[in-house]
């Protein structure tokens, strides 16, 4: 298997994601609708992409989630993002 990390940015509109490889190489992107920002089923449309990309292509080395808002004191979570996207804050 080929070793990648896996990317996400969780945005207002749409998930963005992306398999690259240590050399920068590309190997899959997908993009689906953030639907119902203020009740987070996107959350788990995003765990189960991971888990169906990594049944397919074996474990990412690494994971990478970008989400709007600011970032909790401990990095896990988001302290606050009132507005777009409320349902993100304190998801871990």
């Amino acid at each position: 298997m080929t070793e990648y990390v896996l990317g996400i940015d969780v945005g207002a509109t749409n998930v963005k994601a992306v398999a690259v490889t240590p050399a920068g190489y590309i190997l899959r992107q997908a993009r689906f609708a953030t639907r119902d920002r203020d009740s987070a089923p996107w959350a788990g449309e995003v765990r189960e992409y991971v888990r169906r990309h990594e049944a397919e292509n074996g474990a990412a080395s690494g994971l990478g989630i970008a989400c709007p808002g600011l970032a909790a004191r401990d990095q896990r979570s988001i302290a606050w993002m009132q507005g777009r996207m409320a349902a993100v804050q304190g998801l871990d």
